[in-house]
């Protein structure tokens, strides 16, 4: 049994959840929600002591307003190559991306043409302002999760009846969060400040939301889920019925756990520990499509399985191999030298079994050779990302990766500068004692304002000093071309 820590807060409060979980089964062992006082890192040190959570995994939800999110079109692509297409495109149409921001997606089902991805990215230094206030406390954080996608997983556990495209809205003590869904897909989501249970503003918004999801998203709300208990905004279910003439349906948190505490005096309104319950839920029985996003653990390429440990197994038979073949050739050559007379045929067929043996072995050396000369593109793409010139002053359109029949590798690279004195850090950048770069210099041709100069450079790469030569023709292998 596992026990967690799930952590929410806003300007006024900081709300805490700590529960049991044990596999599909979520116990609420302890909820409650102080005022911080502008001093949250504080609110939670206290909080972290008084429920003796020393060392304890937390869950951590992170307001929408804190989050850059949006819909970019990629083209349809392995699952497994979709981190990277994803971070890609996000570097493109966000506004303040760069390397060190954490980015998760939501994909939708691809179309004929391309599959629309909704991306996230949060700002590093506002992660790392979350996890320096846990670890104060001595929390590990586990998750870090945007709030609307822990409230929509707990929509799904706990109103799964519900279908076709659903409004959530999320009533927290000075922030209103609306989250538009249509089945499995996150289309809208919009958080706007809030200063009490103010009927008049909240249902304003929420027509303000259904327009905008139905000019953007060309959608009509099916459903409007508030989250809290039906007799905790009796006024606001009222006004809803009447303006837009649709039942309204609540989104109690903790109905939808096994619950130890009286919520009604610990918590008072149980709405805003929607987003709380929800990562504890998400964390007992996982979604088989995962709608959550995490900044702590954003979807990544898979990492492909080293053949280091293939190599060492050949490596070690062929040793095997050698020595049990060269202790039979002893054996063998000693009961010759007794018998030399009348053994001369025994000692031919030995002869031949040597000559295969050293065969063998050649054979292995040519395979080392050519192994130990192979080209690591992952190395030489991470050399790329490290001594170009950043994205303010160059962008890339085209990149060929390839590898000569000679066993040498080539990397083209074609795109936009800022200025011709750009052309000049590439070469010296990228070239070294493996490395030679030439190019057809810069030219002013391009009409983009930012990157009005054109480049193409072709970075040289010899294996020479990797692996000595060998009678063995290489194949080339064409790597495939990424253009921007």
């Amino acid at each position: 049994m596992a026990r967690l820590a799930a952590l929410d807060w806003d300007r006024l409060d900081v709300r805490l959840v700590v529960a049991n979980v044990q596999g599909n089964s979520v116990t609420v062992e302890d909820a409650v929600s102080v005022r911080h006082g502008d001093d949250i890192a504080k609110a939670i040190l206290d909080l972290a002591k008084s429920k003796r959570l020393k060392s304890v995994d937390c869950l951590v939800a992170m307001e929408r307003s804190a989050v850059e999110i949006r819909s970019v079109e990629i083209p349809v692509v392995p699952t497994d190559e979709m981190p990277d297409i994803v971070r890609m495109q996000a570097m493109r149409e966000f506004n303040d991306l760069s390397d060190d921001w954490p980015v998760d997606f939501l994909a939708n089902p691809p179309g004929a043409e391309g599959q629309d991805v909704l991306a996230a990215a949060a700002s590093p230094a506002k992660v790392k302002q979350i996890a320096s206030r846990l670890e104060a406390a001595e929390l590990k954080l586990k998750s870090l999760v945007l709030r609307p996608t822990a409230t929509m997983t707990l929509l799904s556990k706990s109103l799964p009846q519900l279908t076709g495209c659903i409004l959530i809205v999320d009533i927290l003590p000075t922030t209103l969060e609306l989250t538009v869904l249509n089945g499995n897909s996150l289309l809208l989501s919009r958080s706007v400040p809030l200063e009490g249970v103010a009927v008049k503003a909240i249902v304003t918004q929420i027509r303000r939301t259904m327009m905008a999801a139905g000019n953007q998203a060309q959608v009509t709300i099916d459903h409007i889920v508030i989250t809290g208990k039906s007799s905790d905004y009796p006024a606001l279910a009222a006004e809803l019925q009447q303006d837009f003439h649709q039942s309204v349906d609540f989104l109690d948190p903790f109905a939808a756990t096994d619950v130890k505490i009286d919520t009604d005096s610990t918590v008072g309104l149980s709405g805003p520990f929607a987003a709380t319950i929800g990562m504890l839920l998400h964390t007992s029985q996982p979604l088989e499509q995962n709608r959550i996003l995490d900044f702590v653990n954003p979807r990544q390429r898979t990492v492909p399985p080293s053949r280091k440990g293939l190599y060492t197994i050949l490596a070690v038979a062929a040793g095997i191999a050698l020595l049990a073949g060269l202790a039979a050739l002893w054996w063998e050559t000693s009961r010759l030298d007794k018998q030399i007379a009348e053994r001369t045929q025994q000692s031919k067929n030995l002869d031949k079994a040597v000559e295969l043996a050293e065969q063998q072995i050649q054979n292995l050396n040519v395979v080392k050779e050519w192994t130990r000369g192979e080209i690591n593109w992952l190395s030489e793409l991470e050399t790329l990302s490290t001594e170009l010139p950043p994205a303010e002053q160059l962008k890339l359109e085209r990149l060929q990766l390839q590898v000569k029949p000679t066993g040498d590798a080539e990397v083209v690279l074609e795109g936009l500068m800022k200025d011709e004195s750009t052309v000049a850090v590439i070469e010296d950048k990228m070239s070294g004692d493996e490395r030679t770069v030439s190019g057809t210099g810069a030219e002013r041709k391009n009409k983009d304002a930012d990157y009005p100069v054109s480049f193409k450079e072709t970075v040289s790469i010899s294996t020479a000093s990797r692996a000595p030569k060998t009678n063995v023709a290489l194949p080339g292998k064409q790597i495939r071309t990424f253009r921007n």
